[in-house]
């Protein structure tokens, strides 16, 4: 029963990626492409963390003459910016507050990871109903004879 259940979670975890993936081909042939400023770093401390994890604040401005200004989706602990860096973003031009870094890790981290375990989940599940397969016909072979 458990092999069954990673089958279906790792081909859970393929559909996401696979969606994610889908989601950022749109987002590079459809979205708005500009360049964004780091405005400031916001310092938040977690419950699990004594240091905190630092977000860039960035600001841009869309094709459409709209100022965004808004605190980035990934932070980290040293920062991975610094006040003034000039970045490259990506958004979406219905709603430019749903923008991503142009960067690997910001188009591709997801994506690839939820991949990655949907490969090893359903290897790992397909192996074990294989080896369960085996063993219970292997099992009633050696009875009926």
């Amino acid at each position: 029963m458990a092999a069954i259940l990673l089958v279906f979670i790792g081909a859970a975890f393929g559909g996401i990626s696979f969606y994610a993936f889908h989601n950022v081909d749109n987002l590079k042939l459809r979205g708005g492409h500009t360049s964004a400023v780091v405005s400031d770093l916001v310092w938040e401390r977690s419950s699990s963390s004594e240091a905190g994890v630092c977000y860039p604040v960035f600001q841009f401005v869309t094709d459409a003459g709209q100022r965004i200004e808004l605190k980035g989706k990934a932070g980290a602990n040293p920062p991975q910016y610094k006040k003034g860096d000039s970045v490259n973003v990506l958004y979406e031009h219905a709603h430019p507050e749903n923008f991503t870094v142009n960067s690997w890790e910001g188009l591709y981290l997801l994506p690839t990871i939820f991949g990655i375990l949907s490969c090893l989940l359903t290897i790992l599940g397909v192996g074990l109903v294989t080896v369960r397969w085996k063993r219970s016909f292997g099992q009633k072979s050696d009875i009926t004879t």
